[in-house]
C-alpha cells in the first residue's frame, strides 16, 4: 500500500512539474510564409506556422484565426475552442470576451458561453469584474454576468485592491456641445470614495488626492479624509511626499500633511530614485528631499531619475545648425550620451530605442552607459525576459540582448 501511495504521489508530482514547466514557457508568435505559428525562446519552431493570425497567450492558451474566424489553441498547438467567434478576446481569470453577430459576451476555457453575447462592448475580468458598455457608456458586471454598477461612466480603468478610477462627463449649461470632464474612485460596491473633480490622482502609498469645496485633501480607500482638504491641487504620494499647488505655485507635503518644501515652483513632478523634477521658467530641473536644486533647471522636457540616471530634452549646436534631442544625464549632472537623439524611448531591461538625426527612420538599442550596442533596424520594440522584437522592411524577427537573431526576420 505504502509502495502505491509512492508511485502515485510521485506521477502528481512529475505531472505538476510538466504542467509548470508548460506554463512557464514562453512562446513567441512568428510568421512564415504569410501564415502564424509559434517559436520558443531559442528559437525552435513548436508550433507550425498555419493560421491566419494570432495573440500572445494568456493563461496557456492564444487566439487564432482561421477562415475569418477566431478560436484558442494551447501550448502544444492543439485546437482547444474551435474558430466560431467574430472577434475574441485575451483569457483573464479563466474567462474571454467574445463577438458574435455585433455582441460581446463571455466563454470559459473548455469555450462554453457562460455570459450571453448582449454588450456593445466588453474588457477583460479583473478581481472578479469586467466593464461593459451599453454603447455610449460604461459600468461593471461580476462573473456570472450580472450588472453590479449601471453603466453611468464616461471611462472606466479595471479594479485594482479593491477600487477603479471612473470619469463622468458634464454638460456646461449654456453652451452648446460643450462640456468637461471629471474623474475619481469608485469600490467595487459602486460607492464614489473621492467625488469629481477636474483633476484627480491615481491611489499611491495608501492615499488618494481628493477634492472637497473646491480644495484637495487626501483621503484611504474608504473615503476617510487622512490629510484635511487645503490645496489647489495635489497629485500622488511618492518616497513620502506629494507635491501640492498653494497660491499658483507648487511644493511639497509629507505623510502627515505639513508643508516640507515651500511652494515656489512654476511645476513640479513625483519623486523618483530621490529627486523630483520641477520648473522654472519654462525650463526643467530636480530638487533633492530638502528642496535643494540639484540640477538645474536647463532641460526642454525631461523623465523621472532610475537607477541613478535620466532621460532628458535639450539644445546643442552644431555646424551653424542647432539640435533638439534626447540625452541621458546623471545626479552631479554629467551627460552620459556622446550626442542627442530624436528619439529615445524608456529603458526596459538596461537598453532603450533610439534614432538618430543622420538617420531617423532607423533604430538601435542605447545601454545605461549611453553606448549604442545594438543597432540598426527599421522597427524595433521594447526587451521582455531579453528578447525583443524587429523589423527589417516588413519582416518581423527577434534578437537577443547581444542583438543576435533567435529568429531571423520572416513574413
Amino acid at each position: 500500500m505504502k509502495n502505491i501511495f509512492y508511485s502515485l504521489l510521485l506521477i502528481c508530482l512529475v505531472s505538476s512539474l510538466s504542467l509548470a514547466q508548460e506554463t512557464d514557457q514562453k512562446l513567441l508568435p512568428v510568421k512564415v510564409n504569410g501564415k502564424w505559428g509559434f517559436i520558443n525562446e531559442i528559437g525552435k519552431l513548436i508550433i507550425e506556422s498555419q493560421f491566419n493570425a494570432v495573440s500572445e497567450f494568456s493563461e496557456g492558451l492564444a487566439e487564432i484565426n482561421v477562415n475569418n474566424k477566431w478560436g484558442y489553441i494551447n501550448m502544444k498547438g492543439k485546437v482547444v475552442i474551435d474558430p466560431q467567434f467574430d472577434i475574441t478576446d485575451r483569457f483573464s481569470e479563466s474567462l474571454a470576451s467574445i463577438k458574435i453577430d455585433d455582441k460581446w459576451g463571455y466563454i470559459n476555457t473548455n469555450g462554453e458561453i457562460v455570459i450571453p453575447p448582449q454588450f456593445f462592448s466588453a474588457s477583460s475580468f479583473h478581481e472578479g469584474f469586467a466593464a461593459i458598455s451599453n454603447g455610449d457608456l460604461w459600468g461593471f458586471i461580476d462573473r456570472s454576468g450580472k450588472v453590479v454598477i449601471t453603466p453611468i461612466y464616461y471611462y472606466v480603468s479595471y479594479f485594482e485592491g479593491g477600487i477603479a478610477s471612473v470619469e463622468i462627463r458634464e454638460t456646461l449649461q449654456g453652451v452648446k456641445n460643450s462640456y468637461i470632464d471629471k474623474g475619481g474612485y469608485i469600490d467595487n460596491a459602486g460607492k464614489s470614495i473621492t467625488g469629481f473633480s477636474k483633476n484627480y490622482s491615481q491611489i499611491s502609498e495608501g492615499k488618494i488626492a481628493a477634492q472637497k469645496d473646491k480644495l484637495y485633501g487626501y483621503v484611504d480607500k474608504t473615503g476617510k479624509f487622512l490629510i484635511t482638504p487645503q490645496f489647489d491641487e495635489a497629485k500622488p504620494f511618492s518616497e513620502g511626499f506629494a507635491c501640492v499647488k498653494i497660491d499658483f505655485k507648487w511644493g511639497y507635503i509629507n505623510n502627515d500633511g505639513k508643508v516640507v518644501i515651500d511652494p515656489k515652483f512654476d511645476a513640479a513632478g513625483n519623486f523618483s530614485d530621490g529627486l523630483a523634477q520641477i520648473k522654472i521658467n519654462g525650463r526643467i530641473g530636480f530638487i533633492d528631499k530638502s528642496g535643494k536644486i540639484v540640477v538645474n533647471p536647463l532641460f526642454i522636457e525631461a523623465r523621472d531619475f532610475i537607477d541613478g540616471r535620466a532621460q532628458v530634452v535639450t539644445e546643442t549646436e552644431f555646424n551653424g545648425k542647432k539640435y533638439t534631442g534626447w540625452a541621458m544625464i546623471d545626479k552631479t549632472p554629467k551627460y552620459l550620451t556622446p550626442t542627442l537623439y530624436p528619439t529615445m524611448s524608456y529603458f526596459s531591461e538596461g537598453l532603450a530605442i533610439v534614432s538618430t538625426f543622420d538617420n531617423p527612420k532607423k533604430y538601435g538599442y542605447l545601454d545605461v552607459n549611453g553606448k549604442i550596442v545594438i543597432g540598426w533596424v527599421d522597427r524595433a520594440g521594447n526587451f521582455n525576459n531579453g528578447i525583443a522584437k524587429i523589423y527589417i522592411e516588413n519582416k518581423m524577427g527577434y534578437i537577443d540582448k547581444t542583438g543576435k537573431y533567435i529568429w531571423e526576420p520572416t513574413e
